[in-house]
């Protein structure tokens, strides 16, 4: 961790005196917190309590990355924001909330999601980095950049009443590729909007994810590097499963050229609901890519379902923005890479959030 570079003032010993007077914590463990930078990719179940409890303890920076905006099916699980939050970036409504309960946090905020180009850029400055995502080829990025730049890396899953929890490249320990080497295929292991999510269950993984932040910054025993650790909160059953760092893992110059659509679409070819009404117009054509038997008829637009997209592509006008959207915004991503890939002279943009994010949002057009 980085040098203590500043002596803990008479407030900050009255706010944390709980803390200090912890045998084993004391000032020393604060001026750590204090000095402590941290990144949190992911501001979801996960990434709110880490950043709620880090945020309250004293940690001195945090980070916080996400590029989407609250929505309402959210709220059950996702405890710091509220109804009127809706339609706000995630990372501005935490970053507001944050700051009211303990403005000595430098809070520095990033809405977009991460990619290949950026990824590397923004784990530099900090310390230690929280995973907090809810895909594959995101934490295999994220494991990659923290190998190349040596960070701490704490990760947490879940799925279903069930948590994981483990800490990789910390003082040698093994990383994210060592436990799992390959990623599964993409549909392999059903997500949590597939699968399901109970709302306690975030908070407690979330809670045990800060606990090992703390771990580290402060020098505390009991790191779970080398260890998975597998909760069924269910029936209060916890399993440790050992592992050790291989090698080869370890011998990464770069990233790779591709890790998926989640990894690779530029943040600019984002674009938000209310950014396609405030420009819609002659010069901008929505095109719904969902199969016929997906849509709803939420908004006008031209219907391209994506199996059909290349092989009955219309003709492309370069003075033309094209805004493609999907249900979710995960096939609209990968069709505009598809898309700038072959036709890097046209505008193709994703729609955010696709069609749930116009229908759950604060002010949707209906």
């Amino acid at each position: 961790m980085t040098a203590l570079d500043s002596a803990l003032t008479p407030e900050e010993h009255r706010r944390f005196k709980r803390q200090i007077a912890l045998n084993g914590f004391g000032a020393q463990g604060q001026e750590r917190l204090k000095s402590a930078k941290v990144l949190i990719i992911g501001l979801g179940g996960l990434g709110l309590p880490v950043a709620q409890i880090l945020n309250g303890m004293g940690i001195g920076r945090l980070a916080l990355v996400d590029g989407d905006r609250v929505e309402l099916h959210n709220l059950h699980r996702q405890s710091l924001y509220r109804e009127n939050d809706i339609g706000r970036y995630k990372v501005e409504a935490t970053s507001d909330l944050l700051k009211e309960r303990n403005s000595g946090t430098t809070i520095d905020t990033y809405p977009s999601y991460v990619t290949t180009k950026t990824l590397t850029n923004l784990v530099l400055p900090y310390d230690l980095v929280v995973d907090c995502t809810d895909n594959f080829p995101t934490r295999y990025m994220i494991n990659d950049v923290c190998v190349l730049l040596n960070k701490p890396l704490v990760h947490g899953a879940l799925q279903g009443f069930q948590g994981q929890l483990a800490v990789f490249n910390f003082k040698g320990s093994a990383s994210y590729r060592c436990l799992f080497p390959q990623p599964p295929k993409e549909g392999e292991i059903p997500s949590c909007n597939e699968h399901g999510i109970l709302g306690t269950v975030p908070f407690l993984v979330g809670s045990a994810q800060a606990m090992e932040v703390v771990k580290i910054i402060c020098d505390l025993p009991g790191i779970l590097s080398n260890t998975l650790l597998m909760t069924d909160f269910l029936n209060h059953r916890q399993t440790k499963m050992r592992f050790k760092p291989r090698s080869e893992n370890f011998q990464i110059s770069s990233l790779k050229a591709d890790y998926g659509y989640h990894c690779t679409l530029d943040p600019l070819w984002i674009r938000s609901w209310a950014n396609y009404f405030k420009n819609k117009s002659k010069q901008v054509l929505l095109i719904d890519i969902r199969e016929v038997d997906e849509r709803g008829g939420e908004i006008e637009a031209l219907s391209l379902p994506l199996s059909r997209l290349k092989s009955h592509l219309p003709q492309w006008n370069h003075q033309q923005s094209y805004y493609l959207f999907c249900k979710s915004g995960r096939r609209s991503d990968r069709a505009v890479q598809e898309l700038r890939e072959s036709f890097p002279e046209i505008k193709f943009y994703s729609m955010e959030g696709g069609i749930d994010g116009l229908t759950e949002s604060k002010g949707s057009v209906t």
